[in-house]
């Protein structure tokens, strides 16, 4: 592949699987010509068994950061509400499109959150894992009724 292409980018890398990232940094030949670059925010991961966050790469050389503050998909509430809950050094700004006004980017936030105790496994009670499966219907349920 780095015989081949110059550029790989990897989008949303933070749902990408950890042995997909690991092969692109670590397993491609060492040389100038490819460049990998990887988009994304840590802080938008949506699937469990995606790499997440990119920390040790960073660390340990493999990967330069390069922090985007511009946000242009949010509303200011819901930058502020985001920039609450970050984990990382960044605080994003809301950047606005050519002749865009930010009063048609007005928007609200609401929290929905429920515990449900923790994941049961492949070799838990058949109990436990109905309970926790009931939980997390009622929580999906209302929370659709609510959008």
């Amino acid at each position: 592949m780095s015989d081949k292409y110059d550029y790989i980018f990897i989008d949303e890398y933070q749902d990408t699987s950890e042995l997909v990232v690991d092969i692109f940094l670590n397993l491609l030949p060492k040389n100038k010509k490819t460049t990998i670059g990887l988009f994304g925010d840590s802080m938008q991961a949506i699937y469990e068994d995606g790499i997440g966050d990119i920390k040790e790469y960073i660390e340990n050389g493999n990967v330069e950061k390069i922090n985007k503050e511009d946000n242009y998909r949010c509303s200011e509430e819901v930058k502020d509400f985001i920039n609450i809950i970050r984990t990382d050094d960044i605080e994003q700004k809301v950047a606005l499109k050519k002749d865009e006004k930010v009063a048609n980017r007005k928007g609200s936030v609401t929290l929905y959150y429920s515990i449900s105790g923790k994941k049961p496994n492949t070799f838990s009670n058949p109990d436990l894992k109905e309970a926790y499966l009931s939980k997390k219907k009622k929580s999906n349920r209302f929370n659709q009724e609510r959008v």
